[in-house]
């Protein structure tokens, strides 16, 4: 078992809008650096101790990989015409 001091305070409504197949506005900081995205997540997943949400950014439609702790802000947005059906990632 692996122990970090990183705390992930959006695991829920990360969760939440996979369950609601709902795109979200988030807030990323790396590197000093805090940088906005529009991103469908469609997986929560853990390694090493560090949890991690993987989702399809809207603005490029590539996929990506996000680390939990250095989300800043979460934002759920009720825009289904822009949503993917999880079935579909």
């Amino acid at each position: 078992m692996y122990q970090h001091h990183h705390v992930s305070r959006y695991l829920d409504r990360i969760l939440m809008s996979i369950l609601n197949e709902s795109p979200c506005r988030i807030h990323y900081s790396k590197n000093s650096q805090d940088t906005s995205y529009e991103v469908q997540f469609f997986k929560i997943s853990a390694r090493f101790g560090q949890w991690y949400a993987t989702g399809i950014e809207l603005s490029t439609n590539k996929y990506r990989v996000f680390r939990c702790d250095r989300i800043t802000s979460v934002v759920e947005e009720d825009a289904q015409s822009r949503s993917h059906k999880l079935h579909h990632l």
